[in-house]
């Protein structure tokens, strides 16, 4: 298991939440790959916390699929998925699309086009400083700040879950020539988004969360293993078996 990424916690901070978010992010940044035995009892004693928390964050993790509990074998990281990968890239270009489109008929209220500006300028001159590991927060929140704007902040949430495969193949994907693509399509976006150009708008999106699937065909030749589970561990059901499920209801 890779060193793990951990703060001191917030004196407010509850011990659940701060474990869970301390292990999530390992999970996303990558520090955590997948295939890693995590123990209840090493991470407790990383984080400085309990077992209890820890147990509990490996619960919401199991549930958001970036872990699997497995019988006599304890907790690992999960594999990628090239199914989520896709499926995360449809709902980003088509949620983000319908987000342009509500801000354009709606108008940006003139704070959100000051914190989207300064965003710009922010990733701009981290862009400049080499710092790319930043970059992936502040592309979120770039993101999170348009659906707070429609009154969607419980759409970004659920989407971001959705998504979570997205971000760690990023971590491990996106080279400096990538990271520059993305922050100047940010600053079209805000440009056409200040014109109230829905049509470009929406070319803009198109081509920034095409990216994704050249990313994916990259990850999986670079890092095949990061797709599959350690020799020897059963697959939980995958996608295709759940949508299996999902055309049954409809029959």
């Amino acid at each position: 298991m890779n060193e793990p990424w951990s703060e001191r916690r917030p004196a407010a901070q509850d011990a659940r939440e701060y474990a869970y978010e301390a292990i999530k992010q390992n999970i996303l940044s990558m520090s955590l790959v997948p295939g890693d035995q995590l123990s209840e009892a090493a991470m407790a004693e990383r984080l400085n916390v309990s077992r209890t928390p820890v147990h509990d964050a490996f619960a919401r993790l199991v549930q958001e699929g970036l872990v699997y509990a497995l019988p006599q074998r304890g907790t690992i990281v999960a594999p990628l998925s090239a199914e989520r990968i896709e499926q995360g890239a449809f709902m980003q270009l088509h949620l983000g699309r319908a987000v342009a489109d509500r801000l354009d008929r709606a108008g940006l209220p003139e704070e959100l086009m000051f914190f989207l500006e300064s965003s710009v300028n922010r990733q701009f001159y981290t862009l400049g400083s080499g710092r790319y590991g930043a970059l992936d927060e502040m592309d979120a929140q770039f993101h999170a700040a348009l659906y707070a704007a429609c009154g969607l902040p419980l759409v970004w949430r659920s989407l971001s879950v959705a998504c979570a495969d997205i971000t760690r193949m990023m971590a491990v994907t996106l080279d400096p020539d990538a990271w520059h693509d993305l922050v100047y399509e940010h600053s079209e976006l805000v440009g056409a988004l200040r014109r109230r150009d829905d049509e470009a708008a929406g070319a803009i999106l198109e081509r920034h969360f095409g990216h994704t699937l050249d990313w994916l065909v990259a990850a999986r030749m670079r890092f095949p293993s990061y797709f599959s589970l350690p020799e020897g561990i059963p697959a939980p059901p995958d996608e295709k078996s759940l949508a299996a499920d999902g055309a049954d209801l409809l029959e």
